[in-house]
């Protein structure tokens, strides 16, 4: 199904509401830079530009690409590029996106639609996204949320060329929500709700085709893509070329190397939620708060997925609505109250506030003010290169900091616990922002992200209210990683984290050799070894995976719960592993544990 042709004649803004797009695609669109619509030249297009939509289906910016092509008569060429100087720019971080790019490419090339990259290196670094805008009758990029996507934005704006965003993320389009509903999270459910309930299960709509003479192999698009600037990856085509080696001679930090247990590509992100789907969303409530179910099924474990678009959050929402009422449904009811009002309100506040990045901004103003009034409170401060090699001596802490050194994710209920601790080692609320911010973007997968931002600054009092006051904290919610200690077998979690990825798989398969890693070294514990090595293995395995025989013996706590992390097992009873109670809302109040975005 296509919009019906329509004569071109003023600004864009005009052209695309003559189009007569499905209501689903329509409330999603923004005019980002209006202007008229030029395609007499040669090799004109519509260019395409992905950055948080890394998928072929289901995904609005591209069906609205296609239908501006379609309504134009010219070609549609979808882009994505990677650089390698950008924020966090780790190996982690460029294969997930890459693999995923790949993917969705290979899908794209097979409807006939061009596709290319850029993967931005030493000797390449002339942005081709902005020499392909120049070029383009008008582009469609995805509604930009957070860095370095709003840097995008502004370089488009600055152009001649024509844009608009599209939001490809959320259920109910932010644009269509309310900056004043955007701080707590009950009032935000009782604003959106009603009308997200209305979307979520509607069908997607039937997506665009290219016309026949526009597809890949026309003489229109062959001659197009001729007339491309040169140095551009066609990544469908460079299927015998490894993301290793595309990543040759760039400068991303090796030192964070790709995890084997959440790779890139929507199959991938469709396989983990079909089998989150179905053995664990009908037991979500009672097991989604205990992290040593993190990795069997207690969660969906998706937010990666998600956060960068390779899986529909849209085919999630409606597959996910559509058991709300069968087995298991107070578990998929509370899942999609995580995955709809706090996955939602995260994505509509960085829309409505785009400075979130600064602090004093985006919590609330007697958050900030507490914090600063205590900011000179008695505390053990500690710097952030002893955070990011899970040093703090906290066993809890340090626990939960290895999880996203080792494996790119952290436990949704777990990550609350180790954004809350930070304050107690650093003074004021900007320096525990900017720690949070580089140990979550830096490691995890699902960093960079709205949810990861919302989750963070929550510890920091957004999106709650002012608590009794106390040192530190302020009037900001209190948490503590020692009291908290008590509930969890420490051996067992650690145990846990340290299973899922194996240190000389993640090493050969990137086919480097990582150098050393002793700014992010975790503490070694007694009894939990990492797996054996010897000889020059060794040399290839950053100091983190390698066992040290002196661990944490000897090191007691006090009797808050922080105990000596070798005598917990015998210590523990079934009572202390009780999963945590659930949230329950009650206007500003809540009851029990407070979940985030994450899903």
């Amino acid at each position: 199904m296509a919009c019906t042709d329509s004569k071109v004649s003023g600004p864009l803004s005009a052209f695309v509401g003559s189009l007569g797009f499905p209501q689903f695609l329509f409330e999603r669109i923004s005019i980002r830079r209006d202007g008229p619509l030029s395609h007499t030249a040669a090799h004109a297009f519509v260019l395409y530009v992905s950055t948080v939509a890394l998928r072929a289906e289901e995904n609005p910016a591209l069906d609205v690409a296609v239908h501006l092509s379609r309504a134009l008569n010219v070609p549609v060429v979808a882009h994505g590029f990677f650089d390698d100087r950008s924020a966090h720019a780790t190996a982690r971080r460029a294969h997930f996106i890459i693999d995923s790019a790949r993917e969705a490419q290979a899908c794209l090339t097979a409807k006939g639609i061009p596709c290319t990259y850029q993967i931005m290196k030493n000797g390449a670094r002339q942005p081709m996204h902005l020499t392909l805008a120049s070029r383009a009758v008008c582009v469609v990029t995805d509604e930009a949320f957070v860095e370095p996507y709003l840097t995008l934005f502004g370089q488009l704006k600055r152009m001649k060329t024509p844009f608009v965003s599209v939001d490809t993320s959320c259920i109910y389009p932010a644009r269509l929500t309310r900056a004043k509903d955007c701080d707590r999270a009950f009032r935000f459910r009782n604003a959106t709700s009603a009308a997200r309930r209305k979307r979520i299960s509607t069908p997607y709509p039937p997506p665009p085709s290219v016309r026949p003479h526009h597809s890949l192999n026309s003489k229109t698009v062959i001659e197009l893509l001729k007339s491309l600037p040169k140095g551009l990856l066609y990544l469908a085509n460079d299927t015998c070329v490894s993301t290793t080696d595309l990543l040759e001679n760039t400068q991303i930090d090796v030192t964070v190397p790709p995890v084997t247990n959440t790779k890139g590509g929507t199959g991938n992100g469709i396989r983990r939620w079909n089998t989150f789907l179905a053995k664990g969303l009908s037991s979500y409530a009672s097991r989604r708060n205990n992290p040593l179910h993190h990795h069997n099924q207690g969660v969906s474990r998706m937010s990666a997925y998600l956060n960068l678009g390779v899986v529909s959050p849209f085919r999630v929402g409606r597959e996910a609505m559509a058991r709300a009422d069968g087995k298991g449904k107070s578990s998929v009811n509370k899942w999609l109250d995580e995955y709809c009002t706090w996955r939602e309100l995260a994505y509509s506040f960085c829309y409505h506030v785009p400075n979130h990045l600064d602090v004093k901004t985006a919590i609330p103003t007697w958050a900030f003010a507490s914090l600063e009034k205590h900011r000179n409170d008695t505390r053990k401060t500690l710097s952030l290169e002893t955070l990011a090699k899970a040093k703090s001596g906290l066993p809890l802490w340090d626990i939960a900091q290895e999880s996203l050194i080792r494996n790119g994710e952290l436990h949704n209920n777990l990550r609350m616990t180790w954004g809350k601790e930070v304050l107690t080692w650093t003074r004021g609320a900007e320096e525990a922002y900017e720690y949070l911010k580089y140990l979550n973007d830096h490691f995890a997968l699902d960093g960079l992200s709205p949810p990861s931002y919302a989750g963070l600054l929550w510890c920091l009092g957004w999106a709650d209210g002012p608590k009794q006051e106390r040192p530190v904290f302020g009037k900001v919610r209190f948490r503590s990683a020692r009291a908290i200690s008590r509930r969890y077998n420490l051996i067992k979690l650690r145990d846990a984290i340290r299973s899922v990825e194996s240190p000389l798989t993640r090493i050969f398969q990137m086919g480097v050799t990582a150098p050393p890693v002793t700014e992010v070294t975790a503490p070694p514990v007694t009894g939990v070894t990492a797996p054996p090595v010897t000889g020059d293995e060794e040399k290839r395995i950053p100091e983190m995976f390698i066992s040290n025989s002196k661990g944490l013996a000897g090191q007691k706590r006090k009797s808050d719960g922080a105990k000596d992390l070798n005598n917990l097992d015998a210590k523990r009873t079934k009572k202390d592993e009780k999963p945590l109670d659930d949230v329950e809302f009650d206007g500003d109040k809540f009851r029990g544990e407070l979940s985030l975005p994450a899903c």
